[in-house]
């Protein structure tokens, strides 16, 4: 089966790393990294910290058998979802979805996608 997570935060990218080899997984994010947010004013007094803070979602294909998508979600229905991708428009079919998007700060301190 097909599993569809919406968000790569800690819980998105926990629950994948748990189900890889039951589900067919798919982590949709509309960022390419991962950002440990607490750590945020640490690199705001020393810029080249940021990388000890952060990594690619790509290496998760490598890491484990999970499949990252990076898009904007604009619709999400009973069996698919919606999103404008790195590539254009783009459908992603799926039997079970999970909501993992987290919570949102203000600018700077975390990103939030832009809402059309």
């Amino acid at each position: 089966p097909r599993l569809a997570i919406l968000g790569a935060g800690f819980s998105g990218i926990t629950l994948a790393r748990k189900v890889y080899r039951q589900y067919e997984v798919y982590l949709i994010d509309f960022k390419t990294y991962f950002e440990y947010t607490p750590s945020i004013p640490r690199v705001i007094v020393d810029a080249d910290y940021h990388d000890n803070i952060t990594f690619d979602y790509r290496e998760l294909e490598t890491w484990y058998d999970i499949k990252v998508v990076i898009g904007y979600i604009y619709q999400l229905n009973q069996n698919c979802v919606k999103m404008h991708g790195e590539y254009g428009k783009k459908t992603l079919y799926f039997d079970y979805c999970v909501i993992a998007t987290g919570s949102n700060y203000i600018q700077p301190i975390k990103p939030c996608q832009e809402r059309e």
